[in-house]
Parts: C-alpha cells; sequence; structure tokens
C-alpha cells in the first residue's frame, strides 16, 4: 500500500512538471508569457489557453 501511495505522488509531479514544460514550450513559440497561460483556468486544454492569450495581447497592441 505504500508504494502505491509513492507512485501515486510521482505520478502527480510528474504530471506538474509536464504540464509547466508544455506552457512555457508554447508560451515561447506563441510569444505569450507563460504566467499569462497559467492564469487562465486549468481545466481549459493549451490551445484555448494559447488563443486567449494572444487574443488579449493582440487587443491592446492595436
Amino acid at each position: 500500500m505504500e508504494t502505491t501511495i509513492k507512485t501515486e505522488e510521482q505520478k502527480k509531479e510528474y504530471n506538474q512538471v509536464l504540464d509547466n514544460y508544455n506552457d512555457e514550450y508554447w508560451a515561447k513559440k506563441y510569444g505569450v508569457s507563460a504566467e499569462e497561460l497559467k492564469q487562465n483556468s486549468t481545466n481549459v486544454a493549451i490551445t484555448a489557453k494559447i488563443i486567449e492569450a494572444t487574443t488579449r495581447k493582440n487587443a491592446f497592441a492595436l
């Protein structure tokens, strides 16, 4: 039982690292900050986060 708990914690940490990496990668690719992506709801897909952050950034640039 103890190993199951450790495995679940490791998976949770791995997913957090992977999510951070994805946010930083896509933020760099589309020219938005990772913080802008993280401000959005966590239940939203990464593409929706990018579109929302890019739209917000472009709206202020006009």
